[in-house]
């Protein structure tokens, strides 16, 4: 993106109407880089969101892979301690 600035001229101060569309001319190219900045920010703001969905489901992911094996180790010892005391403590 290359932006060609509208330099001052010496005339503009004596010609009102030069002036005038200097000023558009100027305007319409702020308007213009904000117009690029602004689709910029939108870009950023989707991508940022898609990676707070990534890191989300990440996180979820993880989580019921803990409880998953908090689950079955849980289930294991319990099995074992169950086995140990119908064997060893209940004969």
């Amino acid at each position: 993106m290359s932006i060609d600035f509208i330099e001052p001229l010496a005339a503009e101060s004596e010609n009102l109407e030069l002036h005038t569309k200097l000023c558009a001319a100027r305007y319409q190219q702020i308007t213009q880089s904000f117009d690029v900045i602004d689709y910029r920010l939108v870009s950023i703001e989707t991508m940022l969101k898609e990676i707070q969905t990534v890191v989300s489901n990440n996180q979820n992911a993880l989580l019921n892979r803990f409880l998953s094996w908090g689950g079955a180790l849980i289930i294991a010892l319990v099995g074992i301690v169950g086995y140990l005391i119908s064997h060893y403590v209940l004969k």
